[in-house]
């Protein structure tokens, strides 16, 4: 794979200035007549619009091919650690590898919908991508529906990326080829040779014994050891959860999501939190808990997290350590997002090496071969640090 990464990180009193600073750090002194694609990274606390008008606003005599733009948490660049208001710009330019962008709207939440979705998402490509950025945005819900439904319909193809927060005030939060789109899931595909070697880590690690999902659907779970779930949470912490379980949950679910065993002989595992407690007992989660499955309590341990991390980098870099990009999707809670410790980490790679990504509610990643980490392959995680680098 030959191609060229220009990145450029800035910050400026405005939107349209901090875009338009980011790109002219990006394109310093290069001597670039064609860019196959863009990708802009927003903070929350500007318009993405204007972001994206500041950035094109540097274009000018420069082809240019595929183009998103996201607002999202918070960014991460080698060596600048990572900032919650600061704009991001990486441009690809290659002749070897091709470059899409998509945008599906979303309809409804249900695995139904999800088959749909995935469907009309891939009836669009013309071609079969190698890799894929995948953007998804926060208020659709459960977007585990949709990730699982793209897997199947793309069995060859890898993607990365995560969830991403909606404006209140109505503004897009997601841009594709320079136009604001509602809210959906979002991607650039890369088509031509290109391989990858990813991981996985969590802050997460299960504690106690195993306990049986005796009644759920979908997201929603009905009973754990036949009694309604909110009663669960009621037994296991005791005096720590006063009686009026429905205003103080929310605290204890970010505390203690559930280690969820399913698949065939419970074999993969993926974490899961709690969202909201319904009137009937039942506790609706981030994503589906299969009637029968096996789970356990989780809790934090990022001291344990940070040495997982590390060795994730350290093996990522020894066999990819010239890689031209490397892509990190962060857990907005995860205590690895530390610029000092971070920097640390990307540091493993080459100097030439760009490195960049964000923080999302939810991480995606999927691959087909290369992944490293110790976890068994999933496509949708939370409270995850997703990496993968390309070459």
């Amino acid at each position: 794979m030959s191609v060229v990464i220009l990145s450029g990180f800035a910050k400026g009193k405005n939107a349209h200035d901090s875009g338009s600073k980011a790109c002219k750090e990006a394109l310093h002194n290069q001597n670039t007549e064609n860019i196959s694609a863009v990708m802009v990274f927003a903070p929350e606390c500007f318009s993405l619009s204007e972001v994206c008008e500041g950035v094109r606003s540097e274009l000018s005599g420069i082809e240019v091919g595929s183009m998103i733009g996201v607002t999202n948490t918070a960014e991460i660049v080698k060596n600048s650690g990572s900032s919650e208001d600061k704009v991001l710009v990486v441009f690809f330019s290659s002749k070897d590898l091709k470059f899409s962008s998509y945008h599906q709207p979303v309809e409804s939440l249900s695995a139904e919908a999800g088959q749909k979705w995935s469907k009309g998402f891939v009836d669009k490509m013309t071609l079969k991508p190698s890799v894929m950025f995948l953007f998804s945005v926060d208020n659709l819900g459960v977007p585990e529906f949709f990730i699982d439904s793209l897997s199947e319909n793309l069995p060859e193809a890898e993607f990365i990326g995560g969830s991403i927060p909606r404006k209140e005030d109505g503004n897009f939060v997601q841009f594709v080829d320079w136009e604001g789109c509602s809210d959906g899931v979002l991607a650039l595909a890369v088509y031509g040779d290109i391989s990858t070697q990813s991981g996985v880590t969590s802050d997460w690690v299960p504690i106690g014994k195993n306990y049986k999902v005796t009644r759920s659907n979908e997201e929603v779970v009905f009973s754990i050891e036949n009694q309604p779930a909110v009663n669960f949470y009621k037994d296991y912490f005791g005096d720590s959860i006063n009686q009026d379980i429905g205003k103080n949950i929310q605290d204890f679910t970010v505390m203690y999501p559930l280690q969820v065993m399913r698949g065939l002989e419970q074999s993969e595992k993926v974490i899961r939190r709690p969202v909201t407690v319904n009137y009937d007992g039942s506790v609706s989660f981030d994503g589906s808990v299969p009637n029968d499955s096996e789970i356990q309590i989780m809790i934090k341990d990022s001291e344990k997290n940070l040495t997982e991390t590390e060795k994730l980098f350290s093996s990522v870099s020894k066999n990819y350590f010239e890689a031209p990009f490397v892509f990190v999707i962060n857990d907005v809670s995860n205590k690895v997002y530390n610029g000092t410790i971070l920097n640390s980490m990307v540091s493993k790679f080459a100097g030439s090496t760009t490195v960049f990504g964000i923080s999302s509610k939810y991480q995606y990643l999927k691959s087909r071969e290369g992944n490293i980490s110790n976890k068994p392959k999933s496509s949708f995680y939370t409270g995850s640090l997703a990496v993968c680098a390309f070459k």
